[in-house]
């Protein structure tokens, strides 16, 4: 009997080296049409062969049955570590699962071990996992994986565009075959994302919701109710933005409980986070601030709302140390809108209603607008205007308003 996943094996190894067929047939002595018919898993290799081949390779494979069982447990507890939330479980198996790695890539179960650690890696953000690595590796091995792996990496695809700020992108790649994946808890990922797409667009935002609904929905059918509680948190964002606040300040109490109740640290902070959106949009930014420093995120429009707060707020000096500690460090990581907003904001500090200030702030407010972020269009639009308003620039300062006034229409 062949076994199909070790002609897979050898395949991947050999594409992920650059050899052609001809190329591995002249360094192992094996003719190319018999390492052809190998990796099709259509004839069982004689001993001295394979080992030429997975000498020549430098990999190692092997097919214990009761090693393969122990290794699928640990990946499945792994990925429903993952599916519910549980992080800090799924960080500390992650870690054990990553030292036995060589076992795993010389094992059957290798392609279900890259899928599951670029879900954890995805999903997690851990740092010390290289998430690109593993996606491009499941990338060239997606013509020959099973109908489980293909599916959990039609999700991973989507989210791997999301995160690169590929946002159309993620969407039309969902769009296109969502209908076609049979695991509803995919499903329902997909969608959560997609609300999460839409939320940054002013011009979507009863789209956000409905897909936030369905994801929603779904998760609670499977009592998945810590993926519902962030459908409910980007929900709040949506009710803030359209100034929906008697139904946000019910969500995000419904969240806090939820979050306190059962210990769940990053849902109550973004849920503190929302409640620092909810007291910007109404000016209040002495309130802002108690939520933004009640908690820490890496996110980077948490960074700008921060700044933003202490900027308005005329805590000049810790606006500029948060921008000197933080932003400069890492503004490569940044989006151009983060990076053009807080560089205006940075500039306007140093610079106060200069031309050079008035140039960084014109450039983050178109960026706002072309990225129909209403959030950042309200806020950097209201300095924005005070700026050229303090330079008698008033012609640009109304049209600059009445633009702004055409985006608050559509939501209101």
């Amino acid at each position: 009997m062949t076994d199909k996943m070790l002609g897979i094996r050898i395949y991947y190894e050999r594409i992920k080296q650059g050899l052609t067929l001809r190329q591995l047939a002249r360094k192992t002595g094996v003719s190319f049409s018999n390492i052809n018919r190998i990796e099709k898993g259509l004839v069982n290799p004689k001993k001295e062969s394979l080992d030429t081949i997975l000498k020549v390779l430098k990999i190692h494979y092997r097919n214990n049955v009761l090693a393969e069982k122990v290794m699928h447990h640990t990946l499945q507890d792994l990925y429903q570590k993952i599916l519910y939330v549980d992080y800090d479980k799924a960080k500390i198996l992650a870690g054990n699962i990553l030292k036995q790695e060589s076992n795993y890539l010389a094992s059957p179960l290798f392609i279900d071990y890259l899928i599951v650690m670029l879900i954890y890696a995805q999903h997690t953000q851990d740092k010390k996992v290289s998430k690109t690595l593993f996606y491009k590796a499941c990338e060239d091995l997606e013509p020959l994986m099973n109908e489980w792996q293909k599916e959990h990496f039609f999700m991973e695809k989507g989210l791997h565009l999301y995160f690169n700020d590929d946002r159309q992108g993620a969407y039309e790649h969902f769009t296109k075959d969502i209908n076609k994946i049979s695991d509803k808890q995919i499903v329902a990922m997909c969608y959560y994302v997609m609300g999460a797409i839409f939320t940054e667009d002013y011009r979507r935002y009863n789209e956000a919701l409905y897909y936030l609904d369905l994801s929603k929905e779904i998760f609670e059918q499977y009592a998945n109710y810590k993926r519902s509680n962030r459908a409910k948190a980007i929900k709040q964002t949506v009710y803030i933005y359209t100034h929906r606040f008697t139904q946000f300040i019910k969500l995000a109490e419904e969240t806090f409980n939820y979050a306190k109740t059962y210990d769940v640290k990053d849902l109550y902070a973004y849920t503190q986070l929302n409640m620092a959106r909810y007291h910007i949009i109404r000016e209040e930014y002495a309130e802002a601030i108690d939520h933004l420093e009640s908690v820490k995120f890496s996110d980077p429009s948490f960074m700008f709302l921060k700044v933003y707060s202490y900027f308005v707020s005329q805590r000049h000096m810790e606006a500029l140390h948060l921008i000197n500690d933080k932003f400069e460090q890492n503004k490569r990581q940044y989006s151009p809108i983060h990076q053009y907003s807080i560089e205006a904001i940075h500039n306007a500090l140093l610079h106060n209603d200069s031309d050079v200030a008035i140039n960084k702030m014109r450039q983050a407010v178109e960026e706002a607008f072309s990225q129909s972020n209403y959030l950042m269009i309200q806020l950097l639009v209201k300095q924005f205007v005070s700026m050229l308003e303090a330079r008698r620039k008033y012609k640009e300062a109304l049209s600059v308003s009445e633009k702004l006034y055409k985006v608050m229409r559509k939501i209101n």
